[in-house]
């Protein structure tokens, strides 16, 4: 399958309150399925995790979407790398995108960046195709979105989001 040309958009400022809801629900237009990211502790056991309550909360709401839970050492925009020679891995949750599970991120936090400690790390919203619409990397306060350039201008209408083509190398 061929996939459509799309090309990253840095999101220059980070969406809050009704410009992130605007965001999700702009995502929620073009996606299935979202990610986020658990990393525990090198030497981690079975059920070890760095989730505090809130991201457990979150987790436990959405069971009913979960598609996949996996370990492995890179998501959208992200690769772990070796500590002292220990290979990291993180639990990557996949879920199914729809209307309950929307409503369940946009009550989970009101700002795009706060995708890390306490609550779940880097989301991500995922096209049918598998490619990353949205890539979060919270911990660095980076964001950007693959897009068409039809995409860009109804995108940015609507959400009145600043956005910025990233530069090819």
């Amino acid at each position: 399958m061929i996939r459509p040309s799309r090309e990253p958009y840095r999101i220059v400022n980070e969406p809050r309150g009704p410009q992130y809801r605007g965001l999700l629900r702009e995502g929620a237009r073009v996606s299935d399925r979202f990610l986020f990211v658990d990393i525990p502790e090198p030497f981690y056991r079975e059920h070890d995790t760095s989730f505090g309550p809130a991201a457990k909360r979150l987790v436990e709401e959405l069971a009913p979407h979960l598609i996949s839970l996996t370990s492995d050492r890179s998501w959208p925009g992200t690769r772990l790398g070796e500590v002292h020679g220990v290979k990291s891995y993180a639990r990557i949750y996949r879920y199914r995108l729809d209307a309950e599970s929307l409503e369940l991120l946009e009550r989970a936090t009101d700002h795009l960046f706060s995708w890390q400690p306490p609550l779940p790390l880097d989301l991500c919203l995922l096209r049918p195709d598998g490619e990353a619409w949205l890539t979060t990397i919270a911990s660095e306060d980076t964001a950007y979105l693959r897009l068409a350039p039809e995409e860009v201008a109804p995108l940015m209408d609507r959400t009145g989001m600043d956005l910025q083509r990233y530069l090819r190398h």
